[in-house]
């Protein structure tokens, strides 16, 4: 994701996510909604921005004031998730979600 320079100590974008990269998942998840499978969402660690990634897909197949249960369901799969927050702010703006799914991933790092 994002367009940056690759940092070569670290070989990967050191840019941060960008809007078009919130409507690039959620543009993937509304186009493979009705296919059956599992969907693999990886970065570098696994960590920030695959678990955006995933969380954005979850917000894009359910529906509004479903936040927390994505959030939840991607703790289940991914108990040291910490979803990139810009990336998810950028999906919430998108999905329309009124700032529901930002509010529900801050909740993960306060430990509620």
């Amino acid at each position: 994701m994002g367009t940056g320079e690759v940092g070569e100590e670290i070989g990967r974008p050191v840019s941060p996510p960008r809007v078009e990269d919130a409507k690039a998942i959620v543009e993937f998840a509304r186009e493979i909604s009705g296919v059956e499978g599992t969907v693999l969402c990886q970065c570098q660690a696994g960590v920030s921005r695959s678990p955006a990634a995933a969380l954005i897909c979850l917000a894009t197949w359910t529906n509004e004031g479903d936040e927390k249960d994505c959030v939840e369901q991607l703790l289940r799969v991914r108990p040291c998730a910490a979803p990139h927050r810009g990336l998810v702010a950028f999906a919430d703006a998108v999905l329309g979600r009124r700032g529901r799914l930002v509010e529900s991933v801050d909740r993960i790092r306060q430990g509620r």
